[in-house]
Formats: structure tokens, C-alpha cells, sequence
């Protein structure tokens, strides 16, 4: 069915009519470019002059009446059947037009041209309000019948998981300082994720998270002098240290535990030993190229890994760090984790290519160790997306 109803208001033929007879009125309407003689209703001269071949055509809402001159009435000669000369007057009197008010010829064919259109009129209209009428009452109750539609409303779309978080701002932690923390969704295990640095900066926008906020609360939070967060002490820290701030962060924000933590590079070096001191609060971890630790290495080797070091603003003890690492991990506890490493294909090359099995190290006690490489960079998250979020869902539904 059409979602409009149109009813068209159809007027009078315009054919020409041959038989009527000539206009009443005495005088001469004004001539017409051909010579005829013209006419509108009402005198109205804003109706084209028409040919003397046409007697009555439509134009403008109006009727034009035209005729030729020699159709003029004139005064009737007086009859010689012995009439008085009173009656002749009184003939010639009727041929003089009409007084105003005074139904005439022509004011009975005005009244009846205005009477059919208005009748016209009123007729669309009830049409139209019937229509509508019938539009409105063949819709069912159930929706399944035509219905007036009204002003077409806006298409819906999909709302933006990560448009409103459920907890996002700064909270204490033991000395007092304030770490940013930034959550969606809600469910159990949360996921946890600090990245290297800044985890908000990381993932906010990142499809990793729009695709894990579906089911679970996601958390980033940034490490200490990173981002939103504010700097740490001014000494060495090792990575106790570190730990215990995202503890005592979590806490604070009441992000209650089973957690899934994933960590990025560096910052697998802090979810790995946040599961090793916190073993009752983890249920999976998931490490994104994080490389096996070097007993050997020293800040003369890095310069970056000194704890004063300019780029170092975490002040964490990264030589103390890799020696733990490689010598004296944690035992974690019996649960799924997922490592994935970044194979090369580029000049970005992974953490530990070409030798991907050092990072095996890291499944060491789970109940579900797997191993995923990768093509890509160390930045395997960016590079892999899809792949990485699908490797997580994966150890997010064994730890649920």
C-alpha cells in the first residue's frame, strides 16, 4: 500500500460548448485580439481574452465566456402586435442589466459554478478524511495491518560499549599517591591490564576491549608516573613494589577478584608476578610477547634498565627485575595460561626471535599451557588484533 493517499480534484471538462446561448448582459464585454468578444464571471480581468471560436473555457479558478460581437444582445425593436408604447418600454427595460442582488442569468450560472466547486471540494476532502480514516483502522492490534506512519524516525544503532565506563578515576594507594584505573562491562574474572605503561592509553579504544566488555568487566590502569597516575617515590623499586600498587589499587576501586591478567612486554614481567604473590586472586593469565629473563644483563648493557634512568619513570630496578625473572620466579598457581609471541615479517622484530621457545618458560605449572606465535611486531596486540582477542577468549571462558 501507498504511504500516501492522494485525491485529486478533477474540474469540469474544458471542452467548448457551441449551444449556450449568448451572454446576457447588455453591454459589450472588451474585445479580444481577434476581434471577438470577451467576458469573464464577474468581470474578472485577469483571465486571459480567449478566441471567438471558444464559448466557455476554464483559466485561473474562473470561467472565461467569450462569444463574437455580432452575438451582442441589442435593444429589441418594439412589436407591432398592438402593444403599448408602455410595453415596449418595459421591453426594452428588461434587456437593461440588473439591479445588484437581482438573480439574473448570470448570477444563477456564478452561483451554480461556485456551488459544483465547491461540492468538489468538500467531496476531497471527505474522500481524504476517509482514507485515513481506513488507514488508521485496518492496522491491527498485532501491527501486522497498514498504519500512518509519522516522521520517520532515527535508524538505531549499536551502543558504544566503551562510551560510559563503570569506574574510571584516580585512587589511593599505601603512600598515598594516586593511580588511574579505567573500567567497563561487568562479570567475572575481570580482565586486568596494565600493558608496559600506560594500559588507559593503550586499549581504551582498542577492539581488544570493545571485544572482551561484551563479557566481562575489562580494567586498565596506568602504572606509576604514566599518564593519569602520579610518580613514584623517588628510589629504586622492584617489582613487589609495583604489585602491591595494583593490589592495593584494586581494592580501592572495589574491583573484586578472580582477575585475568595480561601483560604486555615489561608489564608481563608484573602480571606474571602479581599471580606468583596473589595466587588465590588469579584465575587465567595471558602474556603478549613477553621475553624469558636475563640472569646476565646489566644497566651497562641497557642503559634504560637503571631505576634512575631518565626513560625509566616507573624507577623500577629492571636489572633486579630480570635477574628475579630468570632465577627466582614465583610459583604461580594451577590455571590456564596463553603465551603468544611475535614472529617477525617485518623489521619489527618480537622479543625473542629468532628463539620463540625461551618464552615458554612462562607455562611452566599451568593446568592449560599454550603457546601461540604470531605473525607480527612486538606490538602484537596492534598487529594481530583479532587473533590476540580470540587467544583471550579463549582462556577466559576455561577461568569462568
Amino acid at each position: 500500500m501507498a504511504d500516501n493517499v492522494q485525491v485529486t480534484l478533477n474540474k469540469r471538462s474544458a471542452s467548448a460548448r457551441t449551444d449556450r446561448r449568448p451572454w446576457r448582459r447588455r453591454w459589450a464585454p472588451p474585445q479580444g485580439r481577434d476581434g471577438a468578444t470577451c467576458r469573464t464571471v464577474c468581470g474578472d480581468p485577469r483571465i486571459r481574452e480567449r478566441s471567438a471560436a471558444e464559448s466557455r473555457v476554464p483559466r485561473g479558478g474562473g470561467w472565461a465566456l467569450c462569444r463574437p460581437e455580432s452575438a451582442v444582445r441589442t435593444p429589441r425593436p418594439a412589436r407591432q402586435s398592438g402593444r403599448t408604447a408602455e410595453h415596449e418600454r418595459r421591453n426594452q427595460d428588461s434587456d437593461e442589466p440588473e439591479p445588484e442582488g437581482k438573480w439574473s442569468g448570470s448570477g444563477f450560472l456564478l452561483a451554480a459554478i461556485r456551488g459544483i466547486e465547491m461540492a468538489q471540494r468538500t467531496v476531497g476532502i471527505l474522500l481524504l478524511a476517509a482514507a485515513t480514516a481506513g488507514l488508521v483502522g485496518c492496522a491491527g492490534t498485532d501491527g501486522t495491518g497498514p498504519q500512518v506512519s509519522g516522521p520517520p524516525s532515527a535508524i538505531p544503532t549499536a551502543a558504544d560499549p566503551l562510551a560510559t565506563p563503570s569506574v574510571d578515576g584516580r585512587f589511593p594507594v599505601g603512600d598515598g599517591r594516586l593511580l588511574a584505573l579505567r573500567c567497563w562491562g561487568s562479570g567475572s574474572p575481570a580482565v586486568v591490564y596494565g600493558g608496559g605503561g600506560s594500559g588507559i592509553a593503550d586499549w581504551s579504544g582498542s577492539s581488544i576491549t570493545q571485544g572482551l566488555v561484551t563479557r566481562t568487566r575489562v580494567c586498565l590502569y596506568d602504572h606509576s608516573g604514566v599518564g593519569l597516575s602520579d610518580p613514584p617515590p623517588n628510589h629504586k623499586r622492584l617489582l613487589d613494589d609495583v604489585v602491591r600498587d595494583l593490589h592495593e589499587l584494586l581494592a580501592a576501586a572495589r574491583i573484586s577478584p578472580p582477575y585475568l591478567m595480561i601483560g604486555q612486554s615489561g608489564g608481563g614481567f608484573d602480571a606474571y608476578h602479581y599471580t606468583g604473590r596473589y595466587p588465590g586472586e588469579v584465575a587465567g593469565l595471558v602474556l603478549l610477547d613477553v621475553p624469558a629473563g636475563q640472569a646476565r644483563m646489566s644497566a651497562t648493557d641497557v642503559a634504560e634498565l637503571a631505576w634512575d634512568s631518565p626513560g625509566n619513570v616507573e624507577h623500577v630496578d629492571y636489572v633486579a627485575a630480570e635477574r628475579q625473572m630468570a632465577l627466582h620466579r614465583l610459583p604461580i598457581p594451577r590455571i590456564p595460561v596463553t603465551v603468544i609471541t611475535a614472529r617477525s615479517v617485518t623489521a619489527r622484530s618480537g622479543q625473542s626471535a629468532p628463539h620463540f621457545d625461551e618464552q615458554r618458560v612462562w607455562l611452566q605449572g599451568s593446568s592449560h599451557p599454550v603457546q601461540v606465535v604470531l605473525d607480527g611486531g612486538h606490538n602484537i596486540d596492534r598487529d594481530d588484533p583479532v587473533r590476540v582477542l580470540a587467544e583471550i577468549q579463549k582462556v577466559l571462558t576455561l577461568a569462568s
